[in-house]
């Protein structure tokens, strides 16, 4: 889970790797949220955004979360981060009790990212990045 996974191109290369889980206290009966933080380091010459969707799948392959649906349909958004910088975004997906309990068992952690180009673009929901991470049984509990 721990590891650094290099993205991006030319200018903007960044890393990104899984920071911490968070089991939020539950809100609604027989749901519970998870709080997925990922940090991104920008490696590169110049200013990168970026825009990101969670995705969980359970061991029995059930999925909750993705694009256009973590974080409520709005992803986690970075700030804009410089050079040499780290920053670490938080998204949550919302899944059922039984769901939670499979995913306690271990899970893959899906991340699709899309570089956000300008303030006045709206992002795309096409992914430009997508890494892949084994979340060990007990990381969420």
């Amino acid at each position: 889970m721990n590891a650094s996974v290099k993205l991006g191109t030319g200018e903007t290369p960044f890393t990104a790797s899984v920071d911490s889980f968070e089991i939020d206290t539950p809100t609604e009966p027989g749901k519970q949220t998870i709080t997925i933080y990922i940090a991104v380091k920008n490696t590169g010459t110049v200013p990168v955004q970026l825009v990101w969707f969670s995705r969980l799948t359970d061991i029995n392959g059930d999925t909750y979360g993705g694009i256009g649906i973590s974080h409520g349909g709005n992803g986690a958004r970075s700030g804009l981060i410089a050079p040499n910088t780290t920053e670490a975004a938080r998204d949550y997906i919302v899944v059922p009790e039984a769901g939670f309990a499979q995913l306690s068992k271990g899970a893959i952690l899906d991340v699709y990212f899309m570089v956000k180009k300008s303030d006045s673009e709206p992002v795309s929901l096409v992914p430009d990045y997508h890494p892949r991470w084994a979340i060990d049984s007990g990381v969420i509990a």
